[in-house]
């Protein structure tokens, strides 16, 4: 676990500091998060009719990584990768900024 420390390098620091010091370090896996469930939400609309084969598992770094139902599904994918980016983006104007997507085999019999 990180250790907190004022700018005297004491090991006792305000309260108030030490939750903004925590916020700042997890800000940006916060949006992640965020912006992951925007899209997750949204997927229906982003990717069409193929919705039931493929599911969003995580955004990390603007790389959005999908897990796909057949790896045939993953190479027709590939092809529209810049138009599944393109609707993302466009769907979410300047809120989200995807700017690439892995595609990856994951069996999802189970989730149906």
């Amino acid at each position: 676990m990180k250790k907190y420390t004022n700018s005297n390098n004491d090991e006792f620091s305000s309260i108030k500091n030490i939750v903004e010091e925590i916020i700042n370090d997890n800000k940006a896996d916060l949006s992640n998060k965020f912006t992951y469930e925007l899209i997750k939400n949204s997927w229906t609309t982003i990717i069409g009719s193929i919705v039931g084969e493929t599911l969003p598992d995580r955004l990390t770094n603007g790389t959005l990584y999908v897990a796909c139902n057949t790896q045939g599904l993953i190479n027709t994918l590939h092809f529209y990768k810049k138009e599944i980016i393109k609707n993302i983006n466009s769907l979410f104007k300047d809120d989200i900024k995807v700017t690439d997507i892995k595609f990856f085999f994951k069996s999802m019999n189970s989730q149906k």
